[in-house]
């Protein structure tokens, strides 16, 4: 289940809109707003990096842009 998620978050931080149907196949229930190990989602991580073309499709697929990092 952790390689499936971490599999989909790469995928998802390609940045290639066309990966995004194939990454949502891997991921939980939660998809989009699924968090990693370190408790980001991957618009988050699209974020951290200053990935602005992978937020925008990210966003555009429907990631939650209030999801908040548990504590």
């Amino acid at each position: 289940k952790r390689l499936k998620i971490a599999v989909a978050f790469r995928m998802l931080a390609s940045g290639i809109r066309e990966m995004v149907p194939h990454a949502l196949q891997l991921l939980p229930n939660t998809k989009l707003n699924t968090v990693c190990d370190n408790g980001l989602s991957p618009l988050m991580l699209a974020c951290v990096n200053n990935d602005e073309n992978t937020v925008r499709t990210l966003l555009e697929f429907g990631c939650d842009p209030d999801l908040e990092t548990p504590p």
